[in-house]
C-alpha cells in the first residue's frame, strides 16, 4: 500500500489510518498508487481495473439515481400501461 502524504491526508479531514482504508460500496479497500512530477506533485493516481470499473459502475448508478429523483420532481400526466407500450412500439 501506498503511503499518502501528511498534505493530501490534511486536505481529507481524515487520518491517515482511516484514508488509507477508504471503502468504496462492494470494491474493498482501494489500492492507491500515485503518479508525481519531477517535482514531486502528485499528478495522476493507478487503479486496476476491477477499482476503475468499480468506480465507473458506481458513477452510473449515481446519474441513474439523478435522472429518477428529477423525472419523479417534473409533472406528468398518467398513462394507462397499455397506451404506454403502444407508444413504444410506434415507429418513429
Amino acid at each position: 500500500m501506498i503511503t499518502i502524504s501528511d498534505e493530501i491526508v490534511n486536505q481529507s479531514g481524515l487520518d491517515e489510518q482511516r484514508f488509507n482504508n477508504l471503502k468504496i460500496n462492494k470494491m474493498g479497500v482501494i489500492q492507491k498508487q500515485f503518479i508525481k512530477d519531477d517535482d514531486g506533485n502528485q499528478v495522476g493516481i493507478i487503479l486496476s481495473i476491477a477499482e476503475y470499473q468499480a468506480l465507473i459502475d458506481q458513477l452510473e448508478e449515481l446519474e441513474d439515481i439523478i435522472a429518477f429523483d428529477k423525472a419523479k420532481t417534473e409533472p406528468s400526466d398518467p398513462m394507462p400501461f397499455k397506451d404506454f407500450l403502444a407508444e413504444l412500439e410506434k415507429p418513429t
